[in-house]
């Protein structure tokens, strides 16, 4: 069983270090078995530094904070000399499960953006 608290600031990225889930992984296995396009492994860092700004940007942006949100079982907020700050609560029982389900979710989210990508030719050249 794992128990942790995030802050407003570090509730996704937290939440995926403590859970082992790597965004940029499922990024490519989703390009894998939507498109059937393999990034050469030479081309891998090149091409996932080109796009981590705009798959952070997605990420914050969709629905996987709300899910990530859903899984607290507390939540409070604290006055700091920065302003009110939102904390969260986890007491996950069962990780494997919990990762699971929030990497299926996020790769859900990733098919509009691969959809959107190829639509836009971003990856004719490793075809």
């Amino acid at each position: 069983m794992l128990n942790f608290t995030l802050d407003d600031e570090t509730l996704l990225w937290g939440f995926f270090d403590i859970l082992g889930i790597s965004h940029q992984d499922l990024f490519l296995e989703v390009i894998r078995v939507e498109l059937n396009i393999i990034i050469p492994k030479e081309y891998t860092d090149m091409f996932l530094e080109s796009v981590e700004e705009e798959l952070k940007d997605f990420i914050s942006e969709c629905g996987i904070r709300t899910y990530i949100e859903a899984e607290a079982i507390d939540e409070f907020e604290v006055d700091e000399s920065t302003g009110t700050w939102g904390h969260y609560v986890f007491e996950i029982h069962d990780d494997e499960r919990t990762k699971d389900d929030i990497e299926k979710e996020l790769k859900r989210e990733f098919s509009s953006l691969v959809k959107k990508m190829h639509k836009e030719g971003r990856f004719n050249k490793y075809k």
